[in-house]
C-alpha cells in the first residue's frame, strides 16, 4: 500500500498538499483493517512523503526532505524599503530555523525574473516570498506545483498566499489624524494609479465620517514618485494652500514645504498640518505626520506565512488565494520648525 501511494505522489497523481482519505475511510474502500493503512501513512511520513497532523489529517509533503532555505526575489534592492522588509522576514524565519537568501533584483523585466525562477532548484529551497506583479503569478504557481512554498508580497493576488498593504487604511489613518486636530480644510497629492487612487478612497471615507467632503478641486494627481518642477509650481500657484494635506508619498511633502520656504511663505509653511506615507520621515526634518505601511509587518508575517505552509500547518485551497493583511502605523513627529529657507 505504501509503495503504491509513493507511486502516485512521484507520478504528481497526488498533488502536493493534497488530503488524503482517514485511516478509516480507506481502510473501508479497500477492505483493510484501519490499522494497515495507518502504518502504510507512518512509513511514508517517516520517508518525508507525508505529513500527518493530529486532529487534521494526513496530506502529501511538500518535499521529501526539508532544506531550511527560503528565498527572497524583488524587483529593486536601491529601495529603502527591500531592507525593512528583509529584515523582518529574515527575523521570523531564523525563530524558526529558516535562513533566508536574496537573489539578485530583477528590475522591472519580467523575462529576468522568469530566467531566475527556473534557475531555483526545487529540491534545495522550501519557501520564496517574492515582491512581484500581478501578471507573474503563473511563474510562481509553476513553483508551487513542484513543492515550493510561495508568499506574494504588497497586494492581493487572485491564486496565490499573500501578505498585502491596506492601502484604503492608509489612507483612512491619514484622515482621522486630522480630524482629531480639527482640521476641516484639506487636500490630497495623489500619485495616480491604483495604489493611489485606493489611498485617496480611504483618505475620502475617513473625511467623511466626520461630514467632511473632499472636493475634486482639492485632489492634486502627480505623474511620478516626485513632484516635477511644473507641479510643484502649480502647488505654489494657490494663493494659500489648505491647512489640511494629504500625500501618497511623503517626499511630496518635503518638496511642497522648502518650496513655500523658498517663496518667502514660512509662516504659511509652519501652518500646514502634513500627513505623508512612508518610512524614511527622520531624514527629513521637515513636521509632518507620516503613516508608515509597516514593512517590518509585512516581512514578519510573510515570514509566519511560509513556516506554517512549509510545516503543512496552513493549507490553502487550490486555485484559490488565501491572503493576509497588514495594518500600517501612524507616526507623529514634531520637529522645530525653521525660520526661513536658509536656515534648513
Amino acid at each position: 500500500m505504501s509503495e503504491a501511494i509513493e507511486a502516485g505522489i512521484r507520478a504528481d497523481r497526488l498533488a502536493v498538499g493534497q488530503r488524503m482519505p482517514s485511516d478509516k475511510a480507506l481502510a473501508r474502500d479497500l477492505h483493510v483493517s484501519p490499522l494497515t493503512v495507518a502504518k502504510a501513512y507512518q512509513k511514508l511520513a517517516e520517508k518525508g512523503m507525508l505529513d500527518r497532523h493530529v486532529g487534521r489529517g494526513t496530506f502529501v509533503a511538500r518535499k521529501s526532505r526539508r532544506t531550511g532555505v527560503v528565498v527572497m526575489l524583488t524587483g529593486d534592492y536601491v529601495e529603502s524599503w527591500t531592507g525593512v522588509v528583509a529584515s523582518g522576514l529574515s527575523a521570523a524565519l531564523a525563530g524558526a530555523g529558516f535562513r533566508l537568501e536574496m537573489v539578485p533584483p530583477f528590475g522591472s523585466d519580467p523575462l529576468r525574473e522568469r530566467e531566475m525562477l527556473e534557475e531555483i532548484d526545487p529540491d534545495r529551497v522550501d519557501g520564496i516570498f517574492a515582491m512581484t506583479q500581478l501578471g507573474s503569478e503563473p511563474l510562481y504557481r509553476k513553483l508551487v506545483e513542484r513543492g515550493v512554498s510561495v508568499v506574494l508580497g504588497g497586494r492581493h493576488y487572485a491564486s496565490l498566499p499573500y501578505v498585502a498593504f491596506n492601502d484604503f487604511h492608509v489612507g483612512e489613518m491619514a484622515a482621522e489624524h486630522l480630524r482629531k486636530i480639527g482640521i476641516s480644510d484639506c487636500m490630497a497629492i495623489i500619485d495616480n494609479y491604483d495604489v493611489g487612487r485606493e489611498r485617496l478612497h480611504g483618505f475620502q471615507t475617513g473625511l467623511a465620517k466626520a461630514g467632511i467632503e473632499l472636493p475634486s478641486e482639492r485632489v492634486f494627481f502627480t505623474g511620478g514618485p516626485t513632484l516635477s518642477e511644473h507641479e510643484l509650481e502649480s502647488l505654489l500657484q494657490w494663493p494659500r494652500l489648505p491647512q489640511g494635506i494629504f500625500a501618497h508619498g511623503d517626499s511630496y511633502l518635503v518638496q511642497l514645504y522648502h518650496g513655500l520656504l523658498n517663496a518667502g511663505r514660512v509662516e504659511e509653511a509652519n501652518q500646514l498640518v502634513m500627513v505623508g506615507v512612508g518610512n524614511r520621515f527622520e531624514h527629513h526634518h521637515v513636521p509632518f505626520a507620516s503613516v508608515d505601511y509597516n514593512l517590518l509587518g509585512l516581512g514578519a508575517e510573510a515570514g509566519k506565512y511560509l513556516i506554517e505552509l512549509i510545516e503543512g500547518n496552513a493549507m490553502p485551497t487550490p486555485g484559490k488565494s488565501v491572503g493576509r493583511e497588514i495594518e500600517p502605523v501612524l507616526c507623529d513627529h514634531s520637529v522645530v520648525s525653521p525660520s526661513n529657507a536658509a536656515s534648513v
